[in-house]
């Protein structure tokens, strides 16, 4: 299979990548986004589909690129950007318009190197990045006491009727407190619009013929 021979120093020089990675982001201030991004991915098997929904912020939808194809890197946790991340950085290529803010499913800062998959596609892709992840990684909180938790990297946000939090952080061109600047100017519902429907997209792709 593909994705197999993952053996303990290929791991070590992955590890060692993603560290290149972290030494890369650049945070930057924070304005106002009118073109934004939602990334996303979907599977079935060893199929992999990823969408990329480029939206106005009047709510017009003005690009939608896709990408399929198989599987090539295992689940792993703390390596996800090697599973997803080119597949990612090849819809940014697909618009023809330019994003001005990128949403991500998935980690950015808020990661044991500070190199998740946003990071990974913020920086090859040189755009503002944010990761929203519905799922933290080992040691985050999980409970909802808090509206806004601050972390190393990043924030915990729960809302008023939410069960579980989400996690924000920059993955590129934006600090941490940037990337919660922005998820809060631009998401009235908990997870992006852009994201949501790239994540739509994402699942009709991966069953079609």
């Amino acid at each position: 299979m593909p994705c197999s021979g993952l053996n303990p120093s290929r791991l070590r020089r992955l590890g060692e990548v993603q560290r290149k990675y972290s030494s890369l982001y650049i945070p930057e201030k924070y304005r106002p986004a009118e073109k934004i991004a939602g990334l996303d991915c979907a599977y079935r098997k060893e199929l992999i589909a990823c969408s990329g929904v480029l939206w106005e912020r009047s709510g017009k939808i003005l690009e939608t690129r896709n990408v399929k194809g198989r599987v090539l890197f295992p689940y792993l946790s703390g390596f996800f950007a090697f599973r997803e991340g080119p597949w990612l950085v090849a819809l940014l290529r697909k618009f023809t318009l330019k994003p001005d803010l990128v949403f991500v499913d998935g980690n950015g800062l808020l990661h044991p190197r500070r190199a998740g998959l946003a990071v990974f596609v913020g920086v090859r892709g040189g755009l503002p990045t944010v990761g929203i992840s519905k799922r933290p990684l080992r040691g985050l909180p999980w409970d909802c006491g808090k509206e806004i938790v601050e972390l190393s990297g990043g924030y915990a946000l729960c809302r008023k009727g939410w069960k579980r939090p989400i996690f924000i952080s920059p993955g590129n061109l934006l600090s941490p407190e940037q990337a919660l600047r922005a998820y809060l100017d631009l998401s009235p519902h908990k997870i992006p619009a852009p994201l949501r429907k790239a994540h739509l997209s994402a699942r009709r792709l991966l069953y079609e013929s």
